[in-house]
């Protein structure tokens, strides 16, 4: 419900839908795609049918989409706090369409590389994800699932710590700065 709020209030507020706009839009969209496809998977009884693989792939790309949103929020919100050391140039739209492609194309990218391995690997081998076979997911026999989903999300988890990192300490240095400019104005004259 507080999804459909937000999404509501982001589509219908002109001012509201700029990039950083689009971004929340994205990552609630994302979100709302992970919920559904929870919702599913607790609710029916899948296993091991043509629909579960299916359900199984468009859960992995749509969880691993939502984490590359938390990651475009972190990189924008980052970007936006550091800007007078980094120029922030192009439009909106470029810059749009540059975190689409990084936050949609790194889900399509690693579940197509899980694909490929379900596809070509032998039943037998360790690294073959089993998309769908005990669970409308990845396997979780052995350390597939962390191989295939822990790790990219940990990945993720550790670039937004880096930048939020960043973040903090720029905040800091702009900070300093300030206090020191203010400083030199309310100091006498030598």
């Amino acid at each position: 419900m507080f999804l459909s709020i937000t999404f509501i209030v982001y589509v219908s507020i002109p001012k509201l839908f700029n990039l950083h706009g689009k971004i929340v839009i994205s990552n609630i969209t994302s979100i709302f795609l992970v919920t559904i496809y929870i919702l599913i998977v607790y609710n029916v009884t899948l296993t091991s049918s043509i629909f579960c693989v299916i359900l199984g792939y468009f859960g992995y790309f749509v969880s691993i989409a939502m984490f590359g949103w938390m990651t475009i929020i972190c990189l924008d919100l980052s970007w936006t706090f550091c800007r007078f050391t980094i120029p922030r140039r192009g439009s909106d739209f470029s810059k749009f369409l540059s975190f689409s492609i990084i936050a949609w194309g790194l889900a399509a990218l690693l579940t197509a590389v899980v694909l490929c391995l379900d596809i070509t690997l032998p039943d037998w081998s360790e690294w073959k994800p089993n998309m769908g076979m005990s669970s409308c997911f990845i396997e979780e026999v052995g350390n597939k699932r962390m191989i295939f989903f822990h790790i990219p999300i940990l990945a993720l988890v550790l670039i937004n710590l880096i930048l939020y990192l960043i973040t903090i300490y720029s905040l800091r240095e702009q900070g300093h700065k300030r206090s020191q400019a203010v400083k030199k104005v309310t100091s006498p004259n030598r």
